[in-house]
């Protein structure tokens, strides 16, 4: 499967060789694409410090499911902004309970910040309904 965002391509068919469990991986697609785009397996440890080059640059993040290989959601990077991807963790200490909520985002160059979420179920949202969101699914 190739996805074409702001006229360039991503080829995503080659999903062998990813570590560990986490059912998400990270596209970079930056504005310079003097290296190209950049397919981030979040589960390999140092993907971070490996990928620095890019990681406030201008451009698109992509957040991908692994398995199907189909973009969840994009954030788009203006010069200035700071991208994140983000596990966020809402949970019910009497119940002995958690959701994880999986995000991307950015703060702009403003210091607003935009978050999108996928939730277990499914479910996506933004801001900070996340954690209202979570604690209903958590039953509170």
């Amino acid at each position: 499967m190739v996805e074409i965002i702001d006229g360039q391509a991503t080829d995503v068919r080659e999903t062998h060789g990813w570590q560990g469990e986490f059912p998400f991986f990270l596209v970079i697609e930056p504005q310079d694409q003097s290296f190209g785009n950049i397919g981030i397996d979040l589960d390999e440890p140092g993907w971070v410090d490996r990928n620095k080059h890019v990681m406030r640059a201008p451009g698109t993040w992509i957040l991908y499911h692994k398995e199907s290989s189909r973009p969840l959601f994009c954030v788009i990077v203006e010069e200035g902004d700071q991208p994140f991807f983000v596990k966020h963790h809402v949970g019910n200490l009497m119940a002995g309970s958690e959701v994880i909520a999986v995000g991307i985002g950015k703060k702009t160059v403003k210091g607003e910040a935009v978050n999108l979420w996928l939730l277990p179920n499914g479910v996506v949202c933004g801001g900070d309904d996340v954690d209202v969101v979570a604690s209903r699914i958590l039953g509170g």
